[in-house]
């Protein structure tokens, strides 16, 4: 997983890819010096308020911007998939204990 920030706007704003797709923007209010989030993705109602969050840095927005996306778009390790199967000789076995 890797995270980029393109910076725009003379540094007020930055935009935040993750392993190089486009996930949103993270802006300076400048009349109190703290970035806000502005995701490109849709947030679920009870995720609204997660907007209104400001941060210390474009840094800080930018990763809370990634661990939101993260926890609303899960991506499954390959591992998962192969172990949410059984193979052969485990269904076999198991089989064989409810016949007993």
């Amino acid at each position: 997983m890797s995270i980029s920030f393109k910076e725009l706007d003379n540094g007020t704003k930055s935009q935040i890819y993750l392993d190089d797709m486009y996930i949103g923007n993270v802006e300076i209010n400048l009349w109190n010096s703290k970035w806000n989030m502005k995701p490109a993705f849709s947030l679920p109602y009870n995720f609204e308020d997660v907007k209104k969050e400001q941060f210390d840095s474009c840094y800080k927005a930018g990763k809370k911007m990634v661990n939101l996306y993260n926890f609303l778009f899960p991506v499954p390790e390959e591992d998962d998939y192969e172990n949410s199967y059984w193979n052969l000789d485990d269904m076999i076995s198991f089989l064989k204990h409810l016949r007993d």
